[in-house]
């Protein structure tokens, strides 16, 4: 199991002490490797069909979930990516399906950062986005690939 990555503060900017780049590498190869796939590889199927590749993200991220049984590839899959991407690379997940999971961060692996940086994970609420159920209601995670002022690019669940 990996450590939690080091944050230096400098100037009050937090970041990791060393290069987001390198260190994010192992789960950013297996992500970008995911995305590099053709669509149909990495997409929801038609029913009464179930992508394997989704099913096995479930799998490896929160065995206990029986995502079959629960809606198959059509249940929400970004935090089982993110948590497959993760795992494969040898670094410890939420063990849960859920996008909530990363911003609840039970077992403190995850430490949070001032803004975004390659590789980083990104929780996001979906609206309304003054609903005060942040903890418990429904979000979007996944990998920070690129960001400016006003947008930031993730990987996972998108086709």
């Amino acid at each position: 199991e990996h450590p939690r990555l080091p944050i230096a503060v400098a100037a009050g900017l937090a970041a990791p002490v060393s290069s987001a780049a390198v260190a994010a590498g192992d789960w950013m190869t297996i992500a970008l490797d995911e995305a590099a796939l053709p669509v149909h590889a990495r997409s929801e199927w038609p029913d009464p069909g179930e992508n394997p590749r989704i099913l096995e993200y479930f799998r490896v991220a929160a065995p206990w979930f029986d995502a079959k049984n629960e809606g198959g590839d059509e249940v929400d899959w970004c935090a089982a990516f993110v948590n497959y991407c993760l795992e494969s690379a040898g670094y410890p997940g939420t063990g849960h399906p859920g996008a909530r999971s990363f911003f609840w961060n039970k077992d403190r692996h995850f430490i949070p950062i001032d803004g975004p940086r390659y590789g980083c994970v990104a929780v996001f609420r979906d609206h309304p986005f003054n609903d005060p159920a942040w903890p418990t209601g429904t979000g979007h995670v996944g990998f920070v690939v690129d960001w400016s002022s006003d947008r930031i690019q993730l990987r996972g669940r998108e086709p």
